[in-house]
């Protein structure tokens, strides 16, 4: 068969770009290791990109050489049966691809079993698909060339040859459209509220890690709504998690090491320096518990810069008087509805009137108007003082001249030894949602209320927490 002129030979050109193309799908299918992840990935990437070229090389073909050469073609002539005989074959890429498609599932997840599976699959359809695409570029080239020369003009090959070569030479790189698609769709063009969205998602490290990307990103991970919760124990102990953790006794898993401690502090100094300024007033909870290091001068500062405050968790620690202001510098805490100072056996009578002060104004200045649109009292439900042995009856009376209680639902007060049974009456005499099973006190106390249905003394034999009865056996 004499050769066919370069330039109306619409064939051999792209058929030895789509050979080599071949030989290197081969080549590094037999050469990668399925078992390391890396190399997995990278393959998976480059087969799927290489078989891409594959069926757009056979798009570029049907659209501009066999649906042109159909058209030419005798319809009541057998040349045109041969002609669709030879069009029908299917040389197995989308079988190929299918296959591909699994592969992918598999990066990062899938076991060595899996793998080994789906390697052996693979080079089974990828040499089925080589049986029959080289014999398949032969019958094009034997059979639809010299047709393409009988049917159409030396002129119409010479534009048809350009044509072909031009739309070929961008095979390795993605479509125009595709690029435009992705540019429009990637991240970094979402809008604001979307990037937002989908950081509420992340754990406290991976937000910081997106912050530091871009500048945008820096921007946007700073957004208030993703501060709500501040965990520095979890922090402390690298557990990242978004959700407040349970109440549990955490006494015995104290954070004491010099390295913890420092972490804590690190973590403290951040939040002060980059957290509070931009988002202190969207922060709802505060829960710094069983890091015996924590300074009280520290977390003061934090809850000046957060009056929207509603759970805090400060127990087991060593913090004192100082962590809920001063006598000239008074907190505005006003939507307080836990605090949880189990173990805190250094705060005394003054943290019981600060804590007063900081979330309501008396019951005689309830008919004035309050600054800052502040509340008369805030909703308080929870308080847990168990092992607070330095409180006495002279801070719960600071607070019985407040409405503070007036939706509580959980009281602790095991090991307040000094809280006369007198007073406790007349605290839970303004507490009207208060269940007994969730009221705790000494069992020490005398004349206490609902003696006969209360729950009692919760620290006896937990030696996390301090108990008068221990001290007496």
């Amino acid at each position: 068969m004499p050769q066919t002129p370069e330039q109306i030979d619409l064939f051999s050109q792209p058929h030895s770009q789509m050979r080599k193309l071949v030989e290197k799908i081969n080549y590094a299918l037999h050469r990668t290791n399925f078992d390391d992840n890396i190399a997995f990935s990278k393959l998976i990437a480059s087969l799927n990109n290489s078989f891409a070229q594959l069926d757009k090389h056979e798009r570029i073909e049907i659209e501009h050489i066999v649906n042109n050469l159909s058209l030419r073609l005798p319809s009541d002539t057998s040349v045109l049966k041969e002609f669709k005989h030879h069009t029908s074959g299917h040389c197995h890429l989308e079988q190929v691809q299918k296959i591909l498609a699994k592969g992918g599932k598999l990066i990062n997840t899938g076991q060595r079993k899996d793998r080994k599976l789906f390697k052996r699959e693979l080079i089974r359809e990828v040499r089925v698909f080589i049986k029959e695409y080289f014999p398949h570029m032969e019958e094009e080239e034997c059979i639809f060339q010299p047709l393409l020369m009988q049917y159409f003009t030396e002129n119409e090959l010479i534009q048809l040859h350009i044509k072909i070569i031009e739309l070929h030479q961008t095979l390795s790189s993605p479509p125009s459209t595709r690029k435009s698609y992705d540019n429009s769709c990637h991240i970094i063009h979402a809008p604001n509220e979307v990037i937002v969205k989908i950081l509420s998602h992340l754990a406290i490290r991976d937000l910081l890690t997106v912050s530091q990307s871009c500048k945008r990103f820096q921007i946007l991970s700073y957004t208030p709504v993703l501060w709500k919760n501040l965990h520095v124990s979890n922090w402390a102990n690298r557990i990242y998690t978004n959700k407040i953790p349970p109440m549990i006794p955490l006494g015995k898993h104290s954070i004491d090491s010099f390295e913890s401690a420092e972490r804590v502090q690190t973590i403290l100094t951040f939040i002060i320096k980059k957290v509070i300024p931009l988002c202190g007033n969207s922060i709802e909870s505060l829960v710094v518990n069983s890091i015996q290091s924590v300074r009280s001068n520290m977390l003061l500062t934090i809850l000046q810069a957060c009056p929207n405050i509603q759970h805090i968790d400060f127990s087991y620690t060593d913090i004192n008087d100082l962590v809920f202001g001063q006598p000239h510098l008074a907190l505005k805490l006003p939507n307080l509805t836990h605090i949880n100072l189990t173990n805190c056996h250094s705060i005394t009578d003054k943290t019981l009137q600060r804590i007063s002060r900081a979330i309501c104004y008396p019951s005689s200045t309830a008919n004035r108007d309050t600054p800052d649109g502040f509340n008369i009292y805030s909703p308080l439900k929870f308080l847990s003082l168990s092992g607070c042995y330095r409180l006495s009856c002279t801070g719960f009376k600071s607070m019985l001249t407040t409405r503070i209680f007036d939706d509580l639902v959980y009281l602790d007060l095991s090991g307040c030894p000094n809280v006369g049974g007198n007073v406790l009456s007349s605290l839970v005499n303004q507490c009207p949602n208060l269940d007994p099973e969730n009221l705790y006190y000494c069992d020490n106390t005398l004349d206490g209320p609902c003696a006969d249905i209360a729950s009692g003394c919760l620290n006896r034999g937990d030696s996390n927490k301090f108990c008068c009865m221990q001290m007496l056996d």
